[in-house]
């Protein structure tokens, strides 16, 4: 087990499940690197692609810290008063539309690639 799934670990419920379901498709789909960074998961190809956030909202944020570049179809990420951040707040499961996380980790990792060192 690693530092991220021991942090995982230290929450309950719904929110551990969805944390545990987003760690896991971030790993297993994408193959991001998790690391703890500002006391929160960070998930890495070159640089940052997107971070969970448990611990200031009710459910999970999920944050793209270059959200600020994605295309303007992405309605449903808000800002919340940040320049670059863009995230959206989950509570449950049932909220996960695995269809808009891929679109949204597509797009981050298309961002993160133009980062990439040549």
């Amino acid at each position: 087990m690693n530092e991220v799934e021991e942090y995982l670990l230290t929450f309950k419920d719904e929110k551990r499940d969805v944390l545990f379901f987003l760690h896991s498709f971030f790993i297993e789909e994408y193959k991001l690197v998790p690391k703890l960074s500002y006391g929160v998961p960070f998930y890495y190809l070159n640089r940052w692609v997107v971070y969970l956030n448990p611990d200031n909202f009710q459910g999970v944020e999920l944050a793209f810290p270059n959200g600020h570049l994605f295309a303007d179809q992405f309605s449903a990420l808000k800002s919340r008063g940040r320049k670059m951040v863009r995230s959206v707040e989950i509570h449950s499961l049932n909220e996960i539309d695995t269809k808009d996380l891929q679109q949204f980790l597509d797009a981050a990792i298309e961002i993160d690639n133009r980062f990439k060192k040549k």
